[in-house]
């Protein structure tokens, strides 16, 4: 058995470039184990030599029987950790690393002996601390420096730019120890995350050079995370632990020992023999030198190579656990004195990082800001000015003047609309527009391929992401699309109505047209005209300040108490999507909700071909028909789905709008 252990150890220090760091922390705490054990047996040989008492060999076996358990039991351990580990290469480094040290822990927490727990703690600490020095350097110096490949993360080469979502990846490896049926080791399952958060701040930090301000203070750099992890065991493990009173009447006795002197300053007891052997090794020193006294040359050598065998005297290593001070005992639960003990270190050095980012983008770059200046253009809450823009907008693609819609000139109409209040930031913003085919030869301009963008520096890009910026723009052209709506109705006067029946009596062409329209005569058509857009106008009307006060503005609340309660980026994004997220769906932009917003469009496509035909002089019976029972329907649809939606789920901000629309339901024929 213990061959096999000599075999592993012999095997990896041949391969010292590609062996995980956890892995030579493993063999020297296995090493650290057998020395103990040969330690022993020399000094029980020593004590059957010396023939002082009498030894048979039941009771050399029954002196054995504890150390042939703890073999047993470490090979046991060996052979599950690393079983097919020649079999890997160096890209498993990680799986490698997290096997031995997952079967450690679970044998740590799981152990019954207390003797085995001992040993098997000194292995695990070992083979931890290298892992702990790759998280050390992470949060504390925003390095991930990771030689051998063996962390839980990893940098993604091909993504260094987006440091927040893809440049760290984690390594995968917990699907293979389940495959193994190894449970994963537990230790940073609570805290995989906010490492994760910690270090992508830290990395921030340090790009932006603000990393040294946040951990140059004493309490970070004075101890490592590895440190503060043993302490805070020391400081968890229950005083009445195994041992602890028998150590202590040990303790006491030295002490009394130390403190108990002779007449002549000497310390008695035990310290007298230490006193008498270093004596008497001094001695033999001088005689040594006084051989040589007559030769400086020799003495200078002789010196020399006392001092060099002194230097290379080996140090007797206590078990780690014993130079701790670590009493363990099976029957204290050191699951979870282990797991708050790392979490003590990790959750300090989080809590700096992701305070220290927070103030950076909250305070130096002034996020709220960026967000204010996204909303008064993509949502319109700078009213006047965009206002202006749009009816520019309106006005070119009714006209269909396609020179004025390359980017340049929409940009120029965007900036120019913006300057006349803010002067310091218009140049954030541009706008573009491509021409589809099929709007050649539509009689108006889609706006469905009209864009803002909005240039956001780094790191404020990882919050307002470019992915996040196609959801504003589609809010935008939901928005958009509904003032172009009510500019289309409030643009025609009921004076304008009145005029085109006089204008088709006097047209002797259109004279014709509207004697084959006999369906309506023309003081009908005029007053059903009249009443279709007053319907219409109610309709946008109620749909606009839905969306510009009831969604935006009570969003944009929510929004500033969310980012007041984050703790970190991650919080911060996930508010900000949330935020952005609610006003796209209550938009009826979320696809389950295709058919309500298919509807709110059909409506919307009336109000601009109602413009069309007044503009064109050109509206026949049929059409006011057509346009008045397609209204009557998707009004009445959208009636009855909204009141459906409030009823079934608690939707607060729907209520108004459904109960508005209930009961201005138009009578269907």
């Amino acid at each position: 058995q213990i061959h096999s252990l000599h075999g592993f150890i012999h095997q990896i220090s041949g391969e010292q470039d590609t062996v995980p760091h956890t892995v030579e922390a493993y063999v020297s705490g296995i090493n650290h184990g057998l020395q103990q054990f040969s330690r022993y047996l020399l000094e029980l040989e020593l004590e059957v030599s010396s023939q002082e008492t009498t030894f048979t060999t039941i009771m050399l076996l029954d002196k054995l029987r504890t150390w042939f358990r703890r073999i047993k039991g470490l090979v046991s351990i060996h052979s599950l950790a690393t079983k097919d580990y020649f079999d890997l290469g160096p890209q498993e480094n990680c799986y490698k690393s997290i096997r031995i040290l997952s079967v450690l822990y679970n044998a740590v927490i799981g152990s019954i002996y207390p003797d085995m727990i001992d040993l098997l703690m000194d292995i695990f600490l070992m083979s931890l601390k290298p892992y702990l020095h790759i998280l050390d350097t992470w949060l504390v110096h925003g390095t991930l420096i990771d030689n051998r490949k063996e962390f839980i993360y990893f940098t993604n080469p091909d993504h260094q730019g987006d440091i927040w979502n893809n440049t760290f990846k984690e390594r995968q490896y917990l699907l293979r120890l389940r495959e193994e049926k190894i449970q994963p080791i537990a230790l940073f399952v609570k805290l995989i995350k906010k490492i994760l958060v910690a270090g992508k701040s830290n990395e921030i930090l340090y790009k932006m050079d603000k990393l040294s301000t946040t951990s140059s203070s004493p309490v970070f750099c004075s101890t490592t995370i590895y440190k503060e992890f043993l302490a805070s065991i020391k400081e968890r493990l229950p005083k009445f632990s195994r041992g602890n009173s028998e150590e202590k009447t040990v303790a006491v006795f030295h002490d009394d020992a130390k403190d108990e002197m002779n007449d002549s300053g000497m310390v008695i007891g035990e310290c007298n023999e230490e006193v008498v052997g270093k004596e008497s090794h001094c001695r033999d020193e001088n005689d040594v030198l006084q051989v040589a006294a007559d030769d400086e040359f020799l003495v200078t050598a002789f010196a020399s190579l006392i001092q060099g065998i002194q230097d290379d005297k080996e140090v007797v290593k206590k078990p780690r656990c014993e130079e701790l001070g670590l009493n363990l005992d099976p029957m204290v639960p050191l699951e979870a004195i282990l797991s708050d003990s790392l979490a003590q270190g990790v959750i300090k050095h989080y809590n700096r990082s992701s305070t220290a980012l927070l103030n950076l983008v909250l305070k130096d770059l002034n996020l709220e800001e960026e967000l204010s200046k996204a909303r008064l253009v993509f949502f319109m809450e700078a009213g006047d000015l965009m206002q202006d823009f749009n009816y520019q907008i309106f006005n070119i693609i009714h006209r269909k003047d396609t020179d004025m819609l390359d980017s340049s000139s929409l940009t120029l109409l965007l900036q120019d609309s913006l300057f006349q209040r803010f002067e310091g930031w218009v140049d954030q913003f541009s706008c573009g527009y491509e021409l589809l085919p099929e709007d050649q030869h539509s009689p108006v301009l889609s706006l469905r391929s009209l864009s803002i963008n909005m240039a956001i520096s780094w790191p404020l890009n990882i919050i307002l992401s470019e992915e996040n910026l196609k959801m504003y723009n589609k809010i935008f052209l939901f928005l958009v699309n509904l003032k172009h709506s009510l500019w289309c109705l409030q643009s025609i006067s009921l004076a304008e109505i009145a005029q085109l029946d006089r204008q088709m009596n006097k047209d002797e062409s259109l004279a014709d047209d509207l004697n084959s329209d006999v369906s309506l005569s023309a003081g009908q058509k005029q007053h059903r005209l009249q009443l279709l857009r007053a319907w219409l106008i109610y309709f946008v009307t109620l749909l606009h300040g839905y969306f510009m006060s009831r969604v935006i503005h009570s969003t944009q609340l929510e929004l500033r108490d969310g980012i007041a309660r984050a703790t970190d980026l991650d919080v911060l994004i996930e508010v900000h999507q949330l935020y952005l997220t609610k006003i796209h769906d209550t938009c009826f932009l979320h696809p389950e909700v295709r058919m309500l917003k298919e509807a709110i469009y059909m409506i919307l496509g009336i109000c601009i071909e109602f413009h069309t035909g007044i503009a064109e002089r050109s509206i026949h019976s049929g059409a006011i028909s057509n346009w008045e029972d397609k209204y009557a329907r998707c009004h009445n649809f959208l009636s009855t789905m909204l009141n459906e939606m409030v009823r079934k789920k608690k939707l607060p901000h729907l209520e108004g709008l459904a109960a508005a629309l209930l009961h201005s339901c138009p009578q269907q024929q």
